[in-house]
Order: C-alpha cells, then structure tokens, then sequence
C-alpha cells in the first residue's frame, strides 16, 4: 500500500523514505477530515491533521509557533485555491520536523557530548535511552513504551546498534511528534465513545484549545460561556454553572477537555442542535478561533491557521 501511495502522489524517493511508516496513517486520518473528498485540506482542516500528528501542540514556544505559522501559511500560498494536497501535507510536516530539531539542538547536542566519551561521534542505544530519561521522555502506557521502542529501531537503520547526534534529533523529534498523536487519539476516542463524529472530535479539540488562553489544559466557566456563545446555543447561566459544577471533580472551577466533552455532550443533548458550528467572525481573544468547517469554506479559501507544536502531556 505504501508503494501505491508514493505512485499516486508522485512522492520523492526522500520523502517516501522519511514517511515511510506512517504514510497509510497519514493517508487515512487526512482522506477523514476531507469532508468534500477534493484530495485536498482547507486551512482548518490541515491546522487540525497537523495538531492530530503531534506537528502543532499548545506548548511550543512563540518563536516556533510564529515560524510554524508562517510555514504553513506559504504553503497554503502556494496554492490558488488555498488548500494543501496530500503531497504538499508531507512537505509541511518535514519543514515543521526540521524546524522542531532546530529548536532542540543545543540541548541535544550537550547531552550527547555527556555520553560521548571517547568522541567518536556514535553512541549505544542504551546510551541513548539514558539521554531520552534525562530530557524527560519517558512512555507512560505500554502502547507508548512499543511506540518509541519502534522509532528507535527505525532509526537504527542500518542495526549497527550506535546513532549519532543528528539520529538522535530525528529520534527525539519523531518521539515527541507520536506522543502527542499518541495522546491526542486517546482523548479523540473518548470523544468518539460519546457520540461525536471524528471531524466533530477534532472541531471539538480545536475549540478546547483556542479557548485555553492559559496553555495549561483547562479552561474555566468564562472561556467555556465563550465555547457556548460561539456555537449560537441557547442556554441560561444558571444552566451552564450548573453543569460545570457537576462535571468539575476536583472542584477548581475549571474542566480538562475530558471534562469539557461531557459538558458539551449535556448541552448538545437539551439544545438538540448540530454541535460544534461556528460563527464567521473572530472572536475578540488574542488567540485564533476556529473557523466553520462546512465545504464553502474549501471554495473560498478562508481561515488563517493558528499553531501550536510540542505535545501537551497530562
């Protein structure tokens, strides 16, 4: 299936390699949010796939995400219609992956320097899971334990057991990219365990955090009146504090996005109406705002994206 997926796209021998293993994932999550099955991603849409694949996260700092921002931009630019072809989705991601390994190099480089005694420009690979300890790049769950075991062997490509520094900073790229996909997947299949669509799952995800002016994973009951504002609900104050005091278990006054599903899954259910349908307009928060997610949007190629990579973790 690779092989078909390098033929149609007409992918390069470097980015079929690169891509490898994760092309028929790739592929599949963005023929998903291709609502209109053009072959091809609107701003939003391309925002959301990259969020999903740990590329954009809410933890990056300014610098990068103004970078990352920019990046994604001109290659939208690069495109009458404003939109991003399956083909020029992996360009994005390798620019992103490189602007990733630039941000983390000097910190990669004196921990490898640590380890490398005898300079010989090569370290083990127990030698470098030591390193991924140090920088706090630990699996929290079996499946994530496989996931890095994975990327390490991938690295190892030639299975001479030793990698060198710029190994190592695909290495450490690549496995923060797969937690945060990782960890964004779990909580998009809790979102899909209460009823809502993938698309809406992601929408919902997109929300969550543009509203989350902190970066700290939660929002609070005026960030959530917001959410509720934007799509055009109807429902009392009264009946908002309400719900948010039942579902905050810790009672912080603030929900986690698991939190904030539930309470979107009670209000969907006494308002019965399409979850998750913008406003046009921008809303007054310095941070971007998701756009509306219907096939007019494709045509007319509106929605500046907004970024944010390095995976949130809980």
């Amino acid at each position: 299936r690779e092989r078909e997926l390098k033929v149609e796209y007409q992918l390069s021998d470097a980015i079929f390699n690169q891509f490898r293993s994760q092309l028929i994932r790739f592929h599949q999550s963005f023929q998903e949010l291709d609502d209109d099955h053009s072959g091809k991603l609107d701003p939003h849409e391309a925002m959301n796939l990259l969020s999903h694949f740990g590329c954009i996260t809410s933890g990056m700092p300014l610098e990068q995400k103004l970078r990352a921002q920019a990046l994604v931009s001109r290659y939208l630019g690069e495109s009458e219609e404003h939109l991003l072809s399956f083909d020029r989705f992996l360009c994005v991601v390798q620019d992103l992956r490189l602007i990733g390994m630039e941000e983390n190099i000097e910190i990669v480089q004196s921990h490898f320097n640590q380890y490398d005694r005898d300079q010989s420009g090569q370290l083990t690979i127990k030698e470098i899971c030591q390193i991924l300890m140090d920088l706090k790049i630990q699996p929290r769950s079996l499946s994530e334990q496989e996931a890095m075991a994975q990327l390490i062997e991938e690295t190892d490509s030639n299975g001479s057991g030793t990698l060198s520094v710029e190994d190592l900073l695909l290495l450490v790229q690549r496995i923060l990219e797969r937690l945060g996909e990782l960890n964004r997947s779990e909580l998009l299949q809790k979102a899909e365990a209460l009823g809502f669509s993938t698309k809406q799952a992601h929408d919902l995800w997109h929300t969550f955090e543009a509203l989350d002016s902190s970066e700290d994973g939660l929002i609070d009951v005026a960030e959530v009146a917001e959410a509720v504002s934007l799509m055009k609900w109807q429902i009392s104050a009264n009946k908002l504090h309400r719900h948010v005091a039942e579902l905050d278990a810790d009672g912080n006054g603030q929900l986690d996005f698991i939190e904030f599903l539930h309470l979107m899954r009670r209000m969907l259910d006494d308002v019965a109406v399409v979850p998750v349908k913008m406003k046009t307009e921008e809303p007054s928060s310095p941070r971007n705002r998701p756009e509306e997610d219907d096939s007019t949007q494709k045509r007319s190629g509106r929605g500046a994206p907004t970024s944010n990579p390095v995976p949130k973790k809980r």
